[in-house]
């Protein structure tokens, strides 16, 4: 393996391995644990329990939906202190036969699996086994991690001067890194920013390099596809530097975040 080779796969070895040495990652949708059911006058009320790891002021259980036959009750929630949190829905008067779902909503990584309680009695109990669904973030970090090893196998490849494939390989990658941003990240930055202010203000030595990189890194790749400049060699190492970098920052703030 040649030294340029070698600092390729050194630098994304540790812009991948590094931040996740520095802590560990825990993310996932909530989960109703349990629902029971009890009669106060002439109103049904719920008892849920859920499940929701990591809660902070960004991260928390915003909604949850409460499917009675056809009618859906809605309710909005404040941030949890807690992993597990009970809370209590009013469904009004209700039939005693009727089929209950429940679910809850994490503000970023979205529904938990519906919880069924078939209520034949006043008060009856269920377990749920929580939703094994891959959170969205989770789902993007991975490719993003697939596409920084797709770098690192075309700066392998240009090195041996297999440009053709080596070109293939780009313009996929910066196709699907395309995608990515405007599916998953655009849409995950404009939820925190409308979550809370203070996301940002404690995130905000992440998320500006991070933001800045990555437009930086999108516009040079797509200006090299495109144009094809002097001096390719060079500006390609540029490339890989800011690709590399924006991948870094982005795990930074998964993991701070998630």
């Amino acid at each position: 393996m040649s030294k340029k080779t070698s600092f390729y796969v050194w630098t994304i070895l540790f812009a991948l391995i590094g931040p996740w040495l520095i802590t560990s990652v825990s993310a996932d949708v909530p989960a109703v644990l349990e629902i029971s059911k009890e009669i106060q006058g002439t109103n049904t009320i719920l008892n849920l329990k859920i499940r929701h790891n990591n809660p902070s002021q960004s991260h928390y259980v915003d909604t949850i939906e409460a499917q009675v036959d056809d009618k859906l009750i809605r309710v909005d929630l404040t941030p949890q202190n807690e992993a597990t949190f009970t809370y209590k829905i009013d469904l009004g008067q209700i039939d005693q036969n009727a089929l209950v779902k429940v679910r809850a909503n994490c503000n970023l990584h979205g529904w938990s699996l519906w919880a069924v309680l078939e209520a034949t009695t006043s008060t009856t109990t269920t377990t749920i086994v929580p939703s094994t669904q891959i959170p969205p973030a989770t789902v993007n970090m991975i490719v993003q991690i697939v596409l920084g090893a797709a770098i690192v196998a075309g700066a392998i490849f240009a090195t041996k001067k297999r440009f053709k494939q080596h070109h293939i390989l780009m313009v996929t990658a910066t196709a699907v890194n395309g995608v990515s941003i405007l599916l998953a990240m655009v849409p995950s930055t404009l939820n925190l920013i409308a979550q809370s202010t203070k996301t940002l203000g404690t995130l905000t030595l992440l998320f500006i390099p991070h933001m800045v990189t990555g437009i930086l890194t999108m516009s040079l790749a797509i200006f090299i596809i495109l144009k094809k400049p002097r001096k390719l060699k060079k500006w390609m190492r540029i490339l890989f530097i800011l690709w590399i970098s924006s991948l870094a920052l982005g795990t930074l703030i998964y993991i701070t975040i998630y």
